[in-house]
């Protein structure tokens, strides 16, 4: 908080975001929904943004000549794009040959319609942001994350002890949280083997 009493538009939706169950996947996720406003049509016309985990985008691209192009250009984009969102969400950015969705494609699968309260919950977070463009497209995917999010529950889906993503698992802990336990007790068990012998 400033210190005028007011709060940055920033923090509110971090903390409005931050109060989600998968709060950390939407934040990632805000940089997909404004990959074409960032990079231009032309450039948007032969990449498609796939997923952003723990700070690295990956983005497909119709041929390797623009794969080694935008490579170049990464530092730029990267920069732009958080610039646009307003966080520091992408640390680096991949650029891989790989399936370009096209704009409007009917490949896209049918997702149901959010429910009121997916729409409402969607409005109440949006309400800060300043820029509308930015508002709309975060608040369809809001909605559309929500109404995911509320499927998988349904389907027996459960919340991770650790990270609190939802996964499809009988387990506790989804498959990311259980490689790094299992890593970690590896670790621990090669030290405390060694430090044994050393006795």
């Amino acid at each position: 908080m400033r210190r005028d009493g007011f709060i940055s538009v920033e923090e509110i939706i971090a903390r409005m975001v931050g109060n989600l169950e998968d709060g950390r996947r939407l934040r990632e996720e805000l940089s997909l929904l404004v990959w074409e406003d960032v990079v231009g049509k032309a450039i948007s016309r032969h990449t498609s943004p796939q997923r952003v985990i723990s700070g690295i985008m990956t983005v497909n691209t119709d041929g390797s000549a623009w794969a080694q192009e935008l490579s170049l250009q990464k530092e730029e984009i990267k920069k732009r794009l958080n610039a646009r969102v307003g966080f520091d969400l992408v640390k680096d950015i991949r650029f891989r040959t790989g399936a370009v969705r096209s704009q409007g494609s009917d490949s896209k699968r049918e997702m149901p319609s959010p429910q009121e309260d997916d729409c409402r919950t969607a409005q109440d977070i949006i309400n800060v942001i300043e820029d509308k463009p930015l508002a709309e497209s975060f608040g369809r995917f809001l909605e559309h994350e929500l109404c995911r999010q509320r499927i998988r529950r349904e389907r027996g889906w459960v919340k991770c002890i650790c990270c609190g993503a939802l996964h499809a698992g009988k387990e506790d802990m989804c498959i990311v949280c259980r490689q790094k336990t299992f890593e970690g007790s590896r670790i621990r068990g090669v030290k405390f083997r060694i430090s044994e012998q050393d006795a």
